[in-house]
């Protein structure tokens, strides 16, 4: 009839004005509390997580006193469930752009105080201050994900945009403004070409490690002893790494001309 149409019609507008008010006030349809749940977020950041049941109380309490400061700049950024998701997304890159300048900055100064070459800082300092997010994430995705392909699609994929996006959009940038400036644009490799190949060397190591875990059961898990050999197997590669790298940036090791 036409008083249950108009009715509707009313119904439906006064739904949308309710949704427009919602968002206005930062609460999409649906009663999300945009507020309350962004107040949650600095309430786990700032309480350790720690479940009685497992125990490792003074493990729980150092992580949280080293990770503290990491988890609320991580809580400045929006509820994920807010509008999509974009404001979230875009205020993490601009806070990760932010914390991986201030960290070179930082990195180099302490490098150039303790009288470390460039090569060697950014492998060093600079390597762990911008990988300790993925270090988390990757622990946090092992944590609460029932297969290792979480964990270990994270470090790949995070170091695939370094290499691909990290070195060939600035490269690009700089090639383009050379050539329009009519200037030869060359960066000499230094170093460069011994750590790629001691790099393969020791990456073929872990997929080693990979694959004999897989033979065992699972990449992820397993006995207490399996994972302790594991972990000190890849420490080793990492250490060996800087240790023949280092050796190398120093003269220590005599040029192989590659």
């Amino acid at each position: 009839s036409c008083a249950d149409a108009t009715g509707c019609l009313r119904a439906r507008v006064h739904a949308r004005e309710q949704t427009s008010k919602a968002y206005a006030e930062g609460k999409p349809a649906g009663g999300y509390d945009l507020w309350g749940e962004w107040r949650k977020k600095f309430q786990t950041a700032v309480l350790p997580d720690y479940n009685p049941e497992e125990g490792g109380l003074w493990g729980t309490l150092l992580l949280q006193y080293m990770t503290v400061t990491w988890k609320l700049l991580a809580a400045l950024t929006p509820p994920a469930e807010w509008k999509g998701g974009w404001p979230c997304f875009s205020m993490a890159l601009g806070l990760l752009g932010a914390l991986m300048f201030i960290v070179k900055e930082v990195a180099e100064m302490f490098g150039c105080a303790c009288g470390l070459s460039d090569l060697m800082t950014g492998l060093s300092i600079v390597a762990i201050g911008t990988s300790l997010p993925d270090t988390f994430g990757s622990r946090y995705a092992a944590l609460n994900d029932p297969t290792a392909d979480a964990a270990i699609g994270n470090i790949m994929g995070s170091n695939t945009v370094n290499v691909f996006l990290g070195l060939g959009v600035p490269w690009v940038v700089s090639a383009v403004y050379y050539e329009v400036n009519g200037t030869f644009y060359a960066v000499f490799a230094g170093s460069l070409s011994f750590s790629i190949l001691v790099f393969f060397i020791l990456s073929a190591i872990g997929v080693g490690i990979l694959l004999v875990r897989r033979g065992q059961g699972g990449e992820l898990g397993g006995s207490k002893v399996g994972q302790l050999m594991s972990a000190a197997g890849y420490i080793t590669c990492w250490l060996a790494f800087l240790i023949l790298v280092g050796l190398y940036d120093y003269e220590h090791i005599p040029d192989l001309g590659i």
